[in-house]
């Protein structure tokens, strides 16, 4: 998680700005149950000062890895 913090943070406030300029909010937000996610969804709905936002977590979109099959065509 460190490396969450010291890399990543500044990335997720970034985007969470721009989506604040661009003019944009949400009414739901969904992320999967790994940690780096739900603290980047964090980050961005901090910056979108929408902090309160209800939030679904699924393992259902947790990242997968298919082994020699990752990026085949």
């Amino acid at each position: 998680m460190l490396s969450f913090l010291t890399k990543d943070v500044p990335e997720a406030k970034s985007a969470g700005k721009l989506l604040k300029e661009q003019g944009f909010s949400f009414d739901f937000a969904y992320t999967s149950v790994l940690k780096r996610a739900i603290h980047t969804l964090w980050n961005v709905l901090d910056e979108l000062e929408q902090q309160w936002l209800p939030v679904e977590k699924s393992w259902k979109l947790n990242e997968r890895h298919y082994g020699a099959l990752q990026g085949a065509e």
